[in-house]
């Protein structure tokens, strides 16, 4: 499957996910396919930010952070599942500076190791405006339930 085919099919998920259910947080977070690259298993989302996402101190919340590591990751998983839903087993998230509310937040997935069962993912992240200053790293092991992969 080409990289475009790959990013044609990333962009429908995050669309349907947004209109199946437009109140979940999925939705609110608003993820924007950028890039992908199926034969490293990457990809790259962009959140935009919103003063909703705030903390008391005016940066973005570490729950809305890591909710953006988990849809990123959980978003590669599942493209590489064979469209396969994939719980979260674990994540952790190791946060490095503020993120900052007016710039995009941008998250780049990549799968480390993907089974028949379990999917172990790693995920950095930078604001749009700051590549070079990664807000936060996490990892994040899937859960395949249907134990199905595409070998890609």
């Amino acid at each position: 499957m080409s990289e475009n085919r790959m990013k044609q099919r990333l962009i429908k998920l995050t669309e349907d996910r947004r209109v199946m259910i437009p109140r979940s947080i999925n939705a609110r977070m608003n993820p924007t396919v950028l890039e992908c690259d199926e034969q490293t298993h990457t990809l790259l989302i962009a959140f935009p930010t919103a003063e909703w996402m705030s903390n008391p101190m005016g940066i973005i919340h570490g729950g809305i952070l890591s909710t953006a590591a988990d849809i990123s990751m959980g978003t590669l998983c599942f493209y590489l599942a064979a469209e396969n839903l994939c719980p979260t087993g674990s994540l952790s998230i190791n946060y490095l500076r503020p993120g900052v509310i007016g710039p995009r937040l941008i998250c780049r997935a990549h799968s480390d190791f993907f089974g028949r069962t379990v999917l172990h993912t790693s995920c950095e992240a930078w604001m749009e405006d700051a590549p070079d200053k990664l807000v936060f790293t996490a990892t994040g092991v899937f859960v395949n339930v249907r134990r199905e992969v595409v070998d890609r």
